[in-house]
């Protein structure tokens, strides 16, 4: 057994390895356990700073200036071009309307002069308080064309304007509203392969190195019980990995979820550990440089993550996206995820989607450890 022995005290060494993923994984837990993933029922415009320069010194310019000020804050300047450039440089205000001198008689005229204004550059803030201005001086010229005086006009045209439209999102009742261990389990993708990979192989290039199979093969150890004692030190490290992460979501969430949930949650990350344990093996008995490995288990990690929808939700990635993340089998862990999670009456449980999605993280593994196994022996060969 001094392969199986060996394993674990180089095992030893990537202690580090584990507490740094675990570290990042908690520190997510706790920066989106606070997340609802519920939908808002209202909406709340931003209020964005502005003034009006009012050369006109006009009950129109003021009435102008006081409809903006609604839900916005208005910040006195002088008049000042520079200094008003300078203000919008530094986003001190977003949004400048100068009222030109004689502005409130071309109104009253029925021929109103051009309102001139400064924004900051490309701003979705400045071109929302153009059509607030356009609104309100179109909604008051149209008064006077009706006949009303200047001051009735204006009062009018406040009226209209403080009725403001409520918003209210529509929803759809069939949606499920995920639980606080949904993200556990998603989030729980990245590190669950980070952490395999991250700390088996490692060992697997340090058993694969030339020199080490050569006294390996001098030595009385079978190649037979060398692969058995390697297999077996990496099964029981990923089965620790798996046991450990189901473990904490059953501390961190007992009560939470049923017991049903929580055994097809455990058969799911079983699933998915083993196709993390084939990244492993291929990558532990291909590679040769430790920092190579890291980067890979960076790459895949973070890479099948974000495409996968562990980081970002499946129903906000685009089209094209959720067809080219099928390919990876992060996609059907976190839809076999979704499917568990939540689901209120076990009877409403799809037992069927469940199963379609772990068998193909299976086959996933499956030929994952196909290709590595041709690799290795096209490698091996190619080396002798």
């Amino acid at each position: 057994m001094i392969v199986f022995k060996t394993f674990f005290k180089i095992l030893k060494k990537y202690k580090l390895v584990i507490a740094i993923y675990a570290g990042i994984f908690f520190l997510v837990m706790v920066l989106t356990g606070g997340s609802d993933n519920g939908v808002e029922s209202t909406f709340n415009g931003e209020s964005i700073d502005f003034t009006v320069i009012n050369r006109d010194g006009s009950y129109m310019g003021d009435a102008i200036r006081e409809y903006l000020s609604q839900g916005n804050n208005f910040k006195e300047k002088k008049d000042d071009i520079k200094s008003l450039r300078n203000d919008l440089y530094y986003r001190d205000i977003y949004y400048v309307l100068i009222v030109p001198e004689g502005y409130e008689k071309s109104v009253e005229a029925g021929k109103p002069m051009e309102l001139t204004n400064m924004k900051v550059k490309a701003s979705a803030m400045g071109y929302y308080m153009d059509i607030k201005v356009d609104r309100f001086v179109s909604t008051v010229n149209n008064y006077i064309a009706a006949g009303e005086d200047l001051q009735s006009a204006v009062d009018d045209a406040m009226n209209i304007m403080d009725n403001e439209t409520e918003v209210s999102m529509m929803t759809d009742n069939k949606v499920k509203k995920n639980p606080d261990y949904y993200t556990y389990y998603t989030v729980g993708s990245y590190v669950l392969v980070s952490v395999v990979i991250g700390c088996v192989a490692p060992i697997l290039m340090v058993f694969g190195k030339k020199d080490i199979r050569k006294r390996i093969t001098c030595s009385s150890i079978s190649y037979k019980s060398y692969n058995l004692q390697l297999a077996a030190g990496t099964l029981i490290t990923c089965m620790a990995i798996w046991a450990v992460f189901n473990l904490l979501s059953w501390i961190l969430y007992n009560g939470g979820m049923s017991a049903v949930e929580f055994a097809l949650h455990m058969l799911n990350t079983l699933c998915f550990v083993i196709v993390a344990m084939g990244m492993a093996f291929i990558t532990g008995s291909l590679v040769s440089n430790k920092m190579i490995i890291d980067g890979i288990t960076n790459v895949l990690g973070l890479g099948m993550a974000f495409l996968g929808g562990a980081f970002v939700p499946l129903s906000i990635l685009g089209d094209g996206i959720k067809k080219a993340a099928k390919f990876i089998p992060v996609y059907w862990y976190i839809t076999g995820t979704e499917k568990i999670s939540g689901v209120e009456n076990t009877a409403d449980i799809d037992i069927h989607g469940i199963a379609v999605d772990m068998g193909v993280q299976i086959l996933y593994a499956a030929a994952i450890f196909a290709l590595a196994m041709v690799m290795i022996k096209k490698f091996r060969v190619k080396e002798s």
